[in-house]
């Protein structure tokens, strides 16, 4: 077992630094590349992030305002699953980007077929950290 507000904080910091550092990498794209079609990017990007990011931000915020009772502990294996897919995730969306830039022909094809694979993950880390952020101790 291992503390949930331990295990929530380090499944935070994992995914604000991996979507950090490829926003950051985005916005300097698109500032540097003239040529670089940052809608097509900045559209891929988002959908991709911005639910997890909200949902983890939300639960934070909940819980900042809220009497201090997150006391529990949750498996540690639950919390490993739920790491482990959200780094799967994270790290398949960052190399799908990487490659999207050396693919011959248009990045838009890569892009838009990845969804092929990106969606189910994005599925089921979004259920892990969906239940794990807002399932209550009994």
């Amino acid at each position: 077992m291992i503390p949930k507000i331990e295990a929530q904080k380090k499944i935070t910091t994992l995914w604000f630094t991996v979507v950090g550092l490829i926003f950051i990498f985005l916005l300097s794209k698109s500032i540097i590349d003239h040529a670089m079609d940052v809608v097509l990017y900045w559209g891929w990007f988002f959908p991709l992030t911005l639910p997890i990011i909200s949902l983890i931000s939300s639960v934070l915020v909940l819980q900042a305002n809220a009497v201090p009772s997150l006391t529990g502990n949750v498996s540690t294996f639950v919390y490993r699953l739920t790491l482990f897919t959200s780094f799967f995730y994270l790290l398949i969306v960052s190399l799908t980007l990487i490659a999207s830039f050396f693919v011959s022909g248009f990045p838009d094809e890569l892009l838009s077929k990845s969804g092929l694979w990106l969606g189910p993950i994005q599925g089921i880390a979004g259920a892990f950290i969906g239940i794990f952020f807002f399932k209550e101790e009994r």
